[in-house]
């Protein structure tokens, strides 16, 4: 399997991400997680598509701990299987997919073959249906939720048409 990122085709390492998307509210805190066969002397590092045009050469990706729009948010945990980027205080700006990328020790260049989708948004949204409750909120409004779960009732307002 190939990948074409800009000017160059990457052959794609498999991966699978704890997520496959996570929704954040603005300011809050995230952490992708992806797990791989066990890698040794391998470079690895967590890129965004999106952050592109801060790529200086050859239009590869650049590490995100190193993009000055992330300068003091991001943390990476890096073992032989798996690899964590954490993003603190997110902004919606920071919404896109997030992926690895693996520089092997004879300098072979790898893409994940899975990534994941963050979006951040300004405020609390809360999404229904009949079989599930989803929300992309604060932990605060996700602890609420928990805490009252075997009392949460559902109240919806319908306009009363006039007659």
């Amino acid at each position: 399997m190939f990948s074409s990122l800009g000017s160059i085709t990457l052959d794609q390492l498999s991966v699978t991400c704890s997520q496959q998307s996570i929704c954040a509210v603005e300011g809050s805190g995230v952490t992708l997680r992806c797990f791989y066969f066990k890698i040794n002397n391998t470079t690895v590092f967590w890129f965004s598509e999106k952050q592109s045009t801060n790529w200086r050469k050859n239009n590869e990706p650049k590490d995100l701990t190193l993009d000055s729009d992330y300068s003091g948010r991001v943390k990476h945990h890096i073992s032989s299987s798996h690899s964590t980027l954490t993003i603190s205080d997110v902004r919606e700006r920071d919404s896109g997919e997030y992926q690895l990328m693996f520089i092997m020790e004879d300098g072979v260049k790898h893409l994940s073959s899975a990534a994941v989708s963050l979006t951040v948004t300004g405020e609390t949204d809360v999404h229904f249906s009949a079989k599930r409750l989803s929300f992309c909120g604060s932990n605060k409004f996700r602890d609420s939720l928990r805490y009252r779960s075997q009392f949460l009732i559902l109240f919806a307002v319908f306009p009363i048409p006039e007659l």
